[in-house]
């Protein structure tokens, strides 16, 4: 199946059913969206663009995206998001670097979308989502009488997204997602988290990242896509009730100010089916805290973009261990290999080791991406003998649980032992007064790396170095415990809501081993 199929047999099925909303008040039924992608489809075939050709889109969470990806996705060209917090130079460098051919915009983002169409040397043309402005044509305008489009993108290894790497370290990589890619990570999905009623994905994330590929998810459900421009903490907790929504994604950080928030207790969150969480490490003590507050509804998803959203789940049945003393530790694991998808722990030399040894996480199957866009030597660097090497150490436990310990290149190395972030990372999240918390290995001319910590405190609160290197101290041993922690009022993020340890990293390293700030 094409990834458009999907979202085609939803359209049959229920044409009157919402398909988006956003904040402003916007719904867009099936049919409405359909009718639109298909529109929009046949006008950009008409303009030339090949199969695979690459089409930015530059838009906030607001519900007129939804049809223009999908139609995106229908001409065969591939969808390549841009994400609107980006800056400028991000975008220039994504959109050059992948060799963008048009450009779908907001009309709020249309200063951003001339600077682009002035730098992009490969762009061809635009067109404005929403408005009829003077850089470019309404969309309305623009797809007036297009017809009915051909088929196109119907091979399997067809690309019809092109993600981005992380961009925590650098400028990211165009990673190739296909229809099959598509196809096993909608039935993973579906899989592991089955729906009682049709969703209702409330979606505060950027669409840009993992949040879109849960909406294609949804669509594929039948379900509603409910947009939010912005991951506020108090709307989001208003928006579940106001909503009844049933899906919810966010990143930990984002968890946090929920959990902090004044009007935690002033909403009813029992429509709530999955709130899953995802892309950085979670405190266990925090989860532990959502679990009581939003109900036996937390479930983890680990991937990456290379890997297409599904590698390992923890579903909502294996958080059930507040109870067991024995057993909740698994809270701080990233759950077991999802149903369609291969994972082992690996050796340097590709070997499988053995339980509770730590080594690099493997993976294979039909989720792993074709490979990244003109990077050839760079898309063999990531495979080994088939397996698609993720660059994240873990261990496996005797119930097949897997623990994250750290991304390779974050390791610690001080005075000759080694220290995983992460693990620092969940002591100093114990503590009370913590909201975010990153820790970073800093030169020193003893250790080599000094273990240092930069924390974000929750408003009103206070904390003393040295009661968190104490704490540290007492959880894990003077070896791992920081040297150094810095208190910030807030952590540099990247527009999804990951921390940018290159950042910090680089405040600390520059002029030395510049290496060590990627």
């Amino acid at each position: 199946m094409r990834a458009i199929d999907f979202f085609d047999r939803s359209a049959e099925h229920f044409p009157e059913r919402l398909c988006a909303t956003d904040e402003a008040g916007a719904r867009l039924t099936y049919a409405e969206a359909r009718a639109t992608s298909r529109l929009l489809a046949a006008r950009l075939i008409a303009e030339g663009l090949a199969e695979e050709a690459k089409v930015g889109v530059l838009c906030p969470n607001v519900a007129a995206a939804l049809p223009t990806i999908l139609g995106v996705i229908r001409s065969g060209c591939a969808w390549l998001p841009v994400n609107a917090r980006n800056s400028l130079r991000d975008s220039v460098e994504i959109l050059s670097n992948n060799d963008c051919e048009w450009l779908l915009f907001h009309s709020e983002l249309r200063d951003i979308a001339a600077a682009l169409l002035q730098q992009v040397p490969s762009l061809r043309g635009a067109t404005c989502i929403d408005d009829d402005c003077n850089l470019a044509p309404s969309m309305a305008d623009w797809i007036a009488g297009a017809g009915e489009p051909p088929e196109r993108g119907l091979e399997r290894d067809h690309c019809f997204k092109l993600a981005l790497s992380g961009g925590t370290t650098g400028t990211p990589k165009g990673v190739m997602h296909t229809n099959l890619n598509a196809q096993v990570m909608i039935a993973s999905l579906m899989l592991a988290f089955p729906q009682r009623l049709p969703p209702v994905y409330l979606c505060p994330a950027p669409i840009t990242h993992a949040a879109g590929n849960l909406a294609l998810w949804t669509l594929a459900e039948g379900g509603t896509v409910a947009l939010m421009r912005v991951a506020d903490a108090g709307a989001i907790l208003a928006a579940i009730e106001r909503q009844r929504a049933t899906l919810l994604f966010a990143p930990p950080t984002v968890i946090y100010n929920m959990l902090a928030h004044a009007d935690l207790a002033r909403h009813d969150y029992s429509s709530l089916q999955y709130f899953l969480y995802g892309a950085a490490p979670m405190s266990a003590d925090k989860l532990r805290r959502a679990m009581q507050v939003f109900g036996p509804v937390m479930a983890q998803i680990y991937s990456q973009a290379e890997a297409t959203m599904a590698l390992t789940f923890l579903l909502p049945a294996d958080h059930d261990v507040l109870d067991d003393p024995a057993r909740i530790g698994r809270l701080r694991s990233a759950g077991r290999p999802g149903p369609l998808v291969r994972v082992e722990i690996q050796d340097d030399a590709g070997q499988p080791v053995a339980s509770g040894v730590v080594g690099e996480l493997a993976v294979r199957g039909d989720l792993i991406c074709r490979g990244y866009y003109k990077r050839p030597e760079e898309t063999a660097a990531m495979r080994r003998n088939g397996w698609l090497m993720t660059g994240d150490l873990g261990y496996r436990d005797d119930e097949g649980f897997i623990y994250l310990v750290d991304r390779k290149r974050d390791l610690i190395i001080t005075g000759g032992f080694n220290v995983y972030p992460n693990e620092v990372e969940q002591a100093i999240s114990q503590l009370d007064a913590v909201l975010d918390v990153a820790v970073v290995g800093a030169p020193d001319e003893k250790w080599g790396e000094a273990v240092t910590a930069f924390v974000a405190l929750k408003p009103g609160a206070s904390l003393t170095q040295e009661s968190v290197i104490a704490h540290c101290k007492a959880q894990l041993g003077s070896v791992k415990a920081p040297k150094a922690v810095h208190f910030q009022e807030s952590l540099p993020k990247s527009p999804n809501g990951k921390v940018l340890k290159r950042a910090i990293r680089a405040t600390l390293w520059e002029g030395r081993r510049s290496a060590l700030t990627a």
